[in-house]
C-alpha cells in the first residue's frame, strides 16, 4: 500500500526499499507509535518486487498526517 492511500492520522510502520528506496507502510501501528519493536519484518516491495527482512532499527513509525484545506470565506 503506497503512503498515500494511509487512513488519515492512523499510525502506520514503515520500510524503506533497499533495492529501490521507495518508502511504505507494512503494518498498521495500533499502538500509535508508543509500543517496542521487538522483531524483524518480511517485506516484498510493491515498486520493485524484491523480498528483504527489515530489523527494528530499519523501521519507521509514521504517522499520517492530512492537511486541512483552507475554505474561503465571503
Amino acid at each position: 500500500m503506497p503512503l498515500s492511500v494511509c487512513e488519515a492520522y492512523a499510525w502506520y510502520l514503515v520500510v524503506t526499499c533497499k533495492h529501490c528506496a521507495l518508502r511504505q507502510p507494512i503494518y498498521r501501528d495500533t499502538s500509535n507509535g508508543q509500543a517496542a519493536l521487538l522483531r524483524k519484518y518480511s517485506w516484498r516491495c510493491i515498486q520493485c518486487h524484491q523480498a528483504d527482512t527489515y530489523e527494528p532499527d530499519e523501521i519507521e513509525r509514521y504517522q499520517h498526517i492530512v492537511a486541512r484545506r483552507k475554505t474561503s470565506q465571503p
